[in-house]
Order: structure tokens, then sequence, then C-alpha cells
């Protein structure tokens, strides 16, 4: 559990499908393919956990020269378009959280889960679960971890 201590932001979670499938189209699949491309148009093409989990996993496994290149093509043409306005609600939150992702840590592979995980803004004494094996990462704010250890949650 993480509870907010001032305005917090967290990734939590998977998005939809289907709503991560309309990020990838509106920043081009193209921008997403670290490796084969055809995992990329399995998933556009059949949005479901047996597409998403390969496409998922060639983004992650990726070496870090191609990782570094490919955030820099995606976030390079995201900043243009958030510049020309043509961005959506969700796609510009995305292409935000990604750029702000990469100005802590730049080329990382994380910036790519501003595509693909919730995004949950907290105020403050407001708090989330975050399950066992559940992919989060904390992107700004202050909070307080609970472990209750012998319930098994970590």
């Amino acid at each position: 559990m993480a509870i907010a201590l001032t305005p917090f932001r967290a990734m939590c979670g998977f998005r939809e499908l289907q709503e991560i499938r309309r990020l990838v189209l509106g920043a081009s699949p193209e921008r997403f393919a670290l490796g084969d491309i055809a995992v990329v148009h399995a998933f556009v093409d059949n949005p479901s956990a047996e597409t998403f989990k390969p496409f998922f996993a060639s983004i992650m496994k990726a070496d870090a020269e191609t990782v570094n290149a490919a955030v820099d093509t995606l976030l390079r043409d995201g900043a243009r378009r958030l510049s020309l306005n043509r961005l959506g609600d969700e796609e510009r939150t995305a292409v935000e959280l990604a750029l702000e992702l990469n100005a802590q840590f730049p080329g990382d592979v994380g910036v790519f889960c501003a595509f693909f995980l919730q995004v949950i803004d907290l105020a403050p004494g407001e708090a989330i679960f975050l399950g066992a094996g559940e992919p989060h990462a904390y992107v700004s704010g202050g909070t307080h971890r609970t472990h209750r250890a012998r319930l098994g949650f970590h």
C-alpha cells in the first residue's frame, strides 16, 4: 500500500488493452517495434492478453542501444505532435509523462510504460494498493509505504 503524503503520481497496473492500442496507433506502431514488428501488428490487429504479452516483452527485453534509439524517436515525434496540439487527452497525458520519465531516466525502457500503465494521481491522504507482481512505478510526490508482512503483502 502506498499512502500519499503530498500530491503524488504513480503508474500502477496495465491500462485497458483497447486504450493501449489507441495510444500505440496514435504514436505509430512502428515506434514500438524494438524487435519483430509482427508482434506489434499482432497486438494492434487483435488486442488480447495473448498478443499483448509478447509485444510488451519485446520492448522490455530489447537491448539498451535499441531502446535508447527508440525512446529518442518516440519522444521526438511526440514532442513535435504536442507542440502542434495534435494529440487527444489520452495521448497528451502519455506523451507528457513519457517526456517527464525520460528527463528523470534518459533513454530508459520504462519511458514506454507511460503508454502501457495506468496513471494514478493521489491527493494527500489517499492511497493505492499494489498487488504482488503488479507493475508499478512512482513518478512524483511523497508516500509512506505500509507493509503487512504477517499477511504476506509485499
